[in-house]
């Protein structure tokens, strides 16, 4: 019985020492340009699999293991930055200049626009809300070439019934 209860208490004291050994740090991330906060920015503890994002306010809170107190934080059309973690931090981030390439999404994963070799066609939100249509289906009806829409009914609100593209006699129109 003394062994357990010796065991016990030297659990206990180990778990309290690596638990006091860890530090809470919270603080804002926002924009150089407007001094905005950034929502969904990614922060993660340098050399481990924690992490978290900001909230609608910008904010963040992350309790990092002992031995490590540098921060990676990063968030699309921004620099990715590195600092040293510290209680109530305001991070700036810096605008990325570099212009993103244009990506098109196919069947079987993601293509820069300049290796696509296929048809295709883009249609803004300017041209969808000119349209006068209950759902988005029926706004592609003439904007996008090849593509052939047929409803299962002339009721409103009914199902979408079939979307074809390049045609129902193409030779894979029924995959």
């Amino acid at each position: 019985m003394i062994k357990k209860l010796t065991m016990f208490f030297a659990c206990l004291f180990l778990s309290t020492g690596l638990a006091l050994a860890q530090m809470t740090v919270n603080g804002i991330v926002v924009s150089e340009g407007d001094n905005e906060p950034v929502v969904g920015a990614a922060i993660q503890v340098v050399g481990t699999q924690t992490g978290t994002v900001t909230d609608v306010d910008g904010r963040f809170s992350l309790t990092m293991p002992s031995g490590r107190n540098v921060l990676r934080i990063s968030y699309v059309g921004m620099e990715p930055l590195e600092v040293s973690a510290r209680p109530n931090m305001r991070i700036v981030l810096t605008s990325d200049q570099k212009s993103l390439d244009e990506v098109i999404v196919v069947a079987f994963g993601t293509q820069k626009r300049s290796s696509f070799t296929g048809s295709a066609a883009v249609v803004g939100s300017e041209e969808l809300s000119q349209k006068i249509t209950t759902n988005v289906a029926d706004a592609l009806v003439g904007a996008v070439p090849g593509l052939q829409i047929r409803g299962s009914s002339g009721q409103p609100g009914a199902a979408q019934g079939s979307i074809h593209i390049r045609g129902i006699a193409s030779m894979y129109a029924d995959t």
